[in-house]
């Protein structure tokens, strides 16, 4: 039987919603650049891990990761990815996350991330797969927060 693993791990890697955690609220007397790339790797360990048991939370936490257009995007399309991971029963989990900042003030930051992505899901026999990805993220200084108003793939 053939399967379709490709496509079903590239709607998990290309859509940036796969997230559970919470924004990164700028510490006093940190250096706002530092609070990006901080805000950075927390987005993409959000990013790589997810359950279809939890999509709800995961979703929602990704709405107070984001800003922007990528905001938007997310809420619009969140009951398609619900159903989407819980047909196909997705789990994943984050490692080796390392982030860069490749420029930025105190008001936007453009950041690098890479990290390798554990999937398990029904299309692996629910063996682990891992997959390393590279993110490109536009962050935005929101009220103090570093926020992700841009994220794209990367390789």
């Amino acid at each position: 039987m053939r399967t379709r693993s490709t496509p079903v791990a590239a709607l998990a890697f290309s859509v940036p919603f796969i997230i559970a955690g919470a924004a990164l609220t700028v510490p006093a007397g940190a250096t706002p650049p530092e609070d990006a790339r901080l805000a950075s790797c927390n987005f993409a360990r959000s990013f790589a891990t997810s359950d279809y048991r939890t999509a709800d939370a995961d979703l929602a936490a990704t709405l107070a990761l984001t800003t922007g257009d990528l905001h938007d995007t997310l809420q619009r399309d969140s009951n398609t990815l619900r159903t989407v991971w819980t047909k196909v029963q997705l789990h994943a989990v984050a490692t080796n996350v390392t982030c860069t900042l490749q420029s930025g003030d105190d008001t936007h930051t453009e950041a690098t991330t890479d990290f390798d992505q554990i999937l398990t899901y029904g299309e692996t026999g629910n063996q682990p797969r891992t997959t390393h990805m590279r993110m490109a993220l536009g962050l935005d200084n929101v009220g103090g927060t570093w926020l992700v108003s841009r994220a794209d793939t990367a390789n």
